[in-house]
């Protein structure tokens, strides 16, 4: 389940941004345009779940609270996939997917299965 979410939310970071007054908010638009166009129907779905939002929630309160990242395995692997690609968590606001090999079934495919 782990490994689901990094591919789906692992570069969530860019759509992270500071406002002028220091907090640090979430755009969840951005955060799916970022992705490649496949994965975009499935985010939007995504987004739209309560769980999601608390994920993404919990993240967001602890860039505001302590100015970095919660420490847990979900950070810890994207920031293995990061190191690996040579890329930072203040990124230059273009998402790298680091799961360029996830193929994600077409919505044909899964209707037929």
């Amino acid at each position: 389940m782990l490994l689901q979410l990094e591919r789906f939310a692992g570069d969530y970071h860019a759509a992270v941004s500071k406002r002028e007054d220091g907090r640090v908010t979430f755009n969840g638009e951005d955060f799916v345009s970022s992705r490649p166009a496949k994965l975009r129907p499935m985010l939007t779905t995504l987004m739209s779940s309560q769980a999601f939002n608390q994920f993404i929630d919990e993240r967001i309160d602890e860039l505001n609270s302590r100015g970095a990242p919660p420490n847990d395995m979900f950070e810890d692997s994207i920031s293995r996939c990061r190191e690996v690609r040579g890329i930072s968590f203040v990124s230059s606001g273009a998402a790298v997917d680091c799961w360029q090999s996830f193929d994600v079934p077409s919505a044909t495919a899964s209707a037929e299965a």
